[in-house]
């Protein structure tokens, strides 16, 4: 555990210092902020209505799983199995006395941490400004809120763990990125094309928090979306590590 340990602590602080993640951290903070700022200064009665205090947080939330945070999550795994594998920095990794497998569950582990950390920014951010930009303070409705923030981190991880697994096919960070958009924008429409096979995509999934806070999803429903999304992590993690242990450098 030790050696894991260190492992995502490497990896961390290697994320840390990529100009990615700058962008992701800095896009985060920016999105609410500038959102709140127009709302303030259009004014305009339909904009407060849906986007105003807790409805400004919710709406926040969707713009960020929608499209910033899965443009990120692709790009972090590119870099992070991709990107090192063809400046060679991967091999002084395992140079190290820690084994394959605890390389890849490393920067797994590192890349769902960021995937946290933008979230929960995403949260204090959205809550922060709509209260002092909008004056909305529903503080009793913010609990239920970082319990949707929440939720919307698993399907996201899912998302992580599968451009880790199909971006090592590619030799080129460019390459592994261009798929990966391409992949996940026809996982988005296939369900409207076949709602048959849109029902087992995790992609489908990316907004089931909504059925938790809105209360129409019956248990047996709710069970089901788990189970598809633990199922998808499972076989990309393992076909991840697979590729990733045959991976020649």
């Amino acid at each position: 555990m030790g050696k894991l340990y260190a492992s995502v602590v490497n990896e961390t602080q290697k994320m840390l210092a990529q100009k990615t993640t700058v962008a992701f951290l800095a896009l985060t903070l920016l999105l609410p902020l500038g959102s709140a700022l127009l709302i303030t200064f259009v004014k305009t009665s339909a904009a407060i209505q849906i986007m105003a205090g807790s409805n400004f947080a919710m709406t926040m939330l969707w713009l960020y799983v929608s499209f910033c945070l899965p443009l990120f999550v692709l790009m972090f795994a590119a870099n992070l199995f991709v990107g090192e594998a063809g400046d060679r920095s991967l091999r002084l990794a395992l140079l190290r006395p820690v084994s394959r497998l605890k390389v890849f569950l490393a920067k797994l582990t590192a890349q769902s941490l960021f995937i946290m950390a933008g979230l929960a920014l995403m949260y204090l951010a959205s809550v922060l400004f709509g209260g002092f930009l909008l004056h909305e303070w529903n503080i009793d409705e913010w609990l239920p809120i970082l319990g949707a923030y929440s939720l919307a981190a698993v399907p996201m991880i899912v998302l992580g763990a599968s451009a880790a697994c199909v971006g090592q096919l590619f030799r080129s960070v460019g390459g592994a990125l261009v798929f990966g958009l391409f992949a996940y924008g026809t996982a988005k429409i296939i369900p409207y094309l076949s709602p048959a096979i849109g029902k087992v995509l995790f992609t489908n999934y990316t907004d089931w928090y909504t059925l938790w806070l809105g209360g129409t999803a019956t248990a047996g429903r709710l069970l089901m979306i788990a189970v598809i999304l633990l199922s998808s992590a499972v076989l990309f993690v393992s076909g991840g590590y697979y590729l990733f242990e045959k991976k020649e450098l």
